[in-house]
């Protein structure tokens, strides 16, 4: 990561090195001269950032959809955790009830013999 850090930096200093020259700015009756490197920066930046907040507010619907999703598949997980502990216990019913039965046929079995 260094590394790509100081080639962009000589990058923009080439760049503005090669982009010195004065150009006249205008912008709502006012007018400065300023470097043309300092323009194209300052204009990449701030595009840089109005393209960020322009992704994050969109963004915000589906970050939305990921919360509710979230919650909605936490929800889920329990009833499903809640479920598998009631199978549990019916199957342990069931196997305790077929165990007593079989006793019973045993028994009955016994008695008429």
């Amino acid at each position: 990561m260094l590394y790509f850090m100081v080639i962009l930096l000589i990058i923009v200093v080439v760049f503005a090195l090669q982009n010195s020259q004065l150009v006249s700015i205008s912008f709502l009756g006012w007018s400065t001269y300023i470097n043309l490197a300092l323009v194209i920066l300052v204009s990449l930046c701030v595009g840089l950032v109005v393209g960020a907040l322009w992704s994050w507010f969109k963004g915000g619907k589906a970050r939305g959809e990921v919360r509710d999703l979230k919650k909605e598949v936490e929800s889920l997980g329990m009833k499903i955790q809640n479920l598998e502990n009631q199978l549990k216990t019916e199957t342990e019913k069931a196997k305790r009830m077929i165990e007593q039965s079989q006793r019973s046929e045993i028994e009955n079995k016994r008695n008429e013999g």
